[in-house]
């Protein structure tokens, strides 16, 4: 049926936003006229940066109750000299400004990263923090998305953090969809948002289930 051939369309997209960025904090200031609040600016080629020093890194406070998803970090910054500062990095989602220490319930998205020549200027590196969780209550993650240096004692500057976060779960979605459906309470054209707001612009025939 249309109905379940626009489900399984749906299914093989992710349901993800941007989520809203409340504020951000670094772990020194190199310039008090490139601050932190740079990295949640949507400016991509505006650039903050911290003083000289080992373990350098960028806050960004995300809502409580926020599934964090990805984090993309944004370097686009001129030159290749200043792009190179980032070198080897991770990212945390924890319980506080710099947190990246698992005894407190921190969770590092994907594994160490590292600075790329070879990566165009305006890609940013994308990292998977496996629907981390933001809620303070919950045993792991945490309200605070952290960008950590590692290794020699050098500026951390990048342009952008970007957090994106589970708009809403599939299996929900469908199910939802599905029971509306069989209860008979639909029209028998709905819109493709009601299943998946990816393809919202779509309507979708509903067809009697069996």
């Amino acid at each position: 049926a249309a109905f379940g051939i626009a489900i399984a369309a749906c299914a093989a997209i992710e349901l993800l936003r941007e989520a809203v960025r409340i504020s951000a904090e670094m772990s020194s200031t190199g310039d008090p006229d490139k601050p932190a609040s740079w990295a949640i600016d949507d400016i991509l080629d505006q650039w903050f940066k911290t003083e000289d020093a080992t373990n350098n890194w960028i806050s960004v406070r995300v809502a409580a109750g926020t599934s964090v998803t990805y984090v993309a970090v944004y370097n686009w910054l001129s030159s290749a000299e200043n792009r190179a500062r980032l070198g080897d990095f991770e990212v945390w989602v924890g319980r506080a400004a710099g947190d990246a220490d698992t005894a407190h319930g921190a969770i590092m998205c994907g594994g160490a990263s590292s600075y790329d020549a070879s990566k165009p200027t305006d890609e940013p590196y994308v990292l998977w923090c496996g629907d981390a969780s933001s809620g303070w209550s919950d045993s792991a993650g945490g309200e605070y998305i952290t960008l950590k240096q590692v290794g020699a004692s050098r500026q951390l500057r990048i342009t952008e953090l970007k957090v994106y976060e589970t708009a809403k779960p599939i299996a929900t979605t469908i199910r939802l969809a599905i029971a509306t459906a069989i209860s008979g309470t639909m029209a028998t054209t709905i819109s493709a948002a009601t299943i998946c707001p990816a393809v919202a612009t779509t309507t979708i025939s509903v067809t009697e289930a069996t």
